[in-house]
């Protein structure tokens, strides 16, 4: 029985040694993951302290600021706890977002510099490809806008700019009022575009391109015009080429109307 006892508390010495080497080495974790934590994102070791933004046409450069100091101001660790501004936190997400504010931005590229402890971001706006009047608009900001490839308006033009050869006068007859980043036209607006630059191969100037609910109306230097409908694009820009080689001399027409395919008017 001594013996037995003996055993037993030795046993039970051990198992305490054991827990207290457990706890130990759960506080020594934890203050190694806290120290840890506390430098990757409340310590300046990874804290952002300059931020450079590449020239900008139509978005002002410290609207793109603001943008990025609002994402940085909400940077949560687990989703609750704020902490400084911090390269590790901002990511790819943060770069979307910032691109997704603004209509003229066409991409944006977020570069990290640790060493500098820094960020640039690399905008690029759109390019425009058409200076869009609609009445209702006008009447209101006095203003224009300019429409990228995908027909979206993306920021109002200068109160000096007049349409050229590389952008195209598009005027709406309808009374709807646009916001940044609308789209135009319900169809595609690329056919829009391709349409425009199998006339343009035949020596045709064009002055504007007007559109309603359902139309596109093609309106040329010489009086000549085309009238389109929205549910055929595609269809039109397929057969029009072959319209204008065989059958249409378009510098003697009044006007041609392919808004009926595949029933053809003109005059």
């Amino acid at each position: 029985m001594p013996y037995q006892s003996s055993s037993y508390k030795l046993r039970q010495i051990q198992k305490k040694k054991q827990k207290r080497r457990r706890i130990f080495a759960l506080i020594a974790f934890i203050i190694v993951i806290g120290g840890l934590g506390w430098v990757l994102f409340f310590s300046s070791v990874f804290q952002i302290k300059s931020i450079a933004i590449t020239p900008t046409h139509f978005i002002s450069i410290n609207d793109i600021f603001q943008k990025v100091q609002e994402r940085l101001n909400n940077q949560k660790l687990f989703k609750f706890i704020s902490v400084p501004a911090n390269l590790i936190l901002f990511s790819k997400d943060d770069c979307q977002i910032i691109k997704n504010s603004f209509a003229a931005l066409d991409s944006v590229e977020c570069q990290k510099n640790y060493i500098a402890h820094s960020i640039k971001i690399n905008a690029k706006e759109k390019e425009a490809v058409g200076l869009f009047c609609p009445s209702s608009l006008s009447k209101e900001y006095k203003k224009c806008l300019y429409v990228d490839q995908s027909g979206i308006v993306f920021a109002f033009a200068e109160d000096d700019f007049k349409a050229n050869n590389s952008i195209v006068l598009i005027k709406d007859s309808t009374d709807r009022l646009y916001n940044l980043g609308d789209r135009i036209i319900s169809g595609e607006f690329s056919l829009v575009l391709k349409i425009k630059d199998i006339l343009a191969s035949h020596h045709l100037q064009l002055e504007s391109i007007e559109i309603d609910d359902r139309d596109v109306s093609y309106l040329f230097e010489n009086g000549f015009k085309l009238f389109v409908s929205q549910e055929k694009l595609k269809e039109t820009a397929s057969v029009l080429p072959q319209l204008i080689k065989t059958d249409f001399d378009l510098q003697k027409l009044e006007y041609l109307d392919l808004r009926f395919l595949p029933k053809v008017y003109y005059k």
